[in-house]
């Protein structure tokens, strides 16, 4: 590899390493966890050469990162730690520009063996797993600015595919994404995504968006997903897919968390600010969807938050569960 490490430091907790990595076309800021005597390349964030990031760990908060560029921009990354085992007992464990997958009802493979991995072609920065009615479905934000879409065959074929990589294809897209920040599946063909445009390092400056009168801000954006390709039985469909965004609503406050609704298709909670929750519904035709009512929120900013459904009085109502900063559990 053509890159070159600058410097490196240790979050407070020193279980996180960050550095700066000179690389061909660009400055990346990557950041390792080391487990089970491996080292995993957990994110990547790419800056323009010529914007010399830097970057400090808070002294206090060991998932905070604060980088700043030779322009001025300074930037602060609040991360959280994810376990990414699906409903169907599949763990996925992100390792650089590869998603390893094990499903651990067939394999009790601890990290960082695993059964079968899915390739990409850059760093992946996050992803979103659908899981239900026996789909089985995975989106991937690459460092690119790519998206990524895999839909995996059902489980009891899983055994045949011990030990493959396969190779993912970016989906196609007339348009640039952005800077995700939040990514969820409404259904088995339709993600809820917020976006920032007007970042220094943010995706459009490493491609031709076509949206260029476009205001930078924060913006809600639904994105359809359909497949060109023909699925082929016992294997992971890799390639084919196409992204259009067919909804968008610019934001006006900033979005801490987001989680589907398991009581209504096309629905989502979001959490803004000081732990307000109002919940997203998708319409039909070609505006916008709707904020609707907003919910009891929690009593602090939750940056982790997930929805169950809980049985009360015969019916069954979503029920809010979050965490906050120092690892309390609230509800809404």
């Amino acid at each position: 590899v053509n890159a070159k490490v600058k410097f490196l430091k240790w979050n407070c907790s020193s279980d996180l390493l960050a550095g700066v990595v000179d690389c061909e076309n660009y400055d990346a800021i990557k950041i390792w966890y080391f487990s089970n005597n491996h080292w995993y390349v957990k994110h990547e964030i790419r800056y323009l050469k010529q914007d010399e990031v830097r970057f400090i760990w808070n002294q206090e908060k060991p998932l905070q990162l604060i980088c700043w560029t030779l322009g001025g921009q300074v930037t602060v990354y609040n991360f959280v730690w994810i376990t990414a085992v699906m409903d169907n007992s599949v763990a996925l464990v992100i390792d650089g520009s590869n998603i390893n997958v094990t499903p651990l009802s067939l394999s009790l493979m601890p990290p960082p063996m695993y059964l079968f991995s899915l390739k990409f072609s850059s760093h992946v920065r996050g992803m979103a797993v659908y899981c239900k009615n026996s789909k089985n479905k995975l989106v991937a934000l690459l460092s690119d600015g790519s998206l990524c879409v895999v839909e995996l065959p059902s489980i009891e074929t899983w055994e045949e595919l011990e030990g493959k990589e396969f190779i993912v294809e970016a989906s196609h897209t007339e348009m640039v994404f952005g800077s995700i920040l939040h990514l969820v599946w409404l259904d088995s063909h339709k993600l809820l995504s917020v976006s920032h445009y007007g970042f220094s390092h943010s995706n459009d400056l490493f491609q031709t968006s076509l949206n260029k009168d476009a205001l930078p801000g924060f913006f809600l954006q639904e994105i359809e997903l359909e497949c060109s390709e023909d699925i082929v039985p016992g294997l992971p469909t890799c390639s084919g897919w196409h992204a259009t965004v067919s909804k968008q609503n610019n934001l006006k406050e900033l979005v801490i968390g987001i989680a589907p609704n398991p009581a209504s298709k096309s629905s989502a909670f979001m959490q803004f600010s000081e732990g307000k929750i109002k919940e997203y519904s998708s319409k039909m035709g070609t505006g916008g969807g709707s904020l609707e009512q907003e919910f009891q929120g929690f009593s602090a900013v939750c940056p982790r938050m997930g929805v169950a459904l809980v049985r009360s009085v015969g019916q069954s109502k979503p029920v809010l569960f979050g965490l906050d900063e120092i690892g309390r559990l609230h509800t809404s």
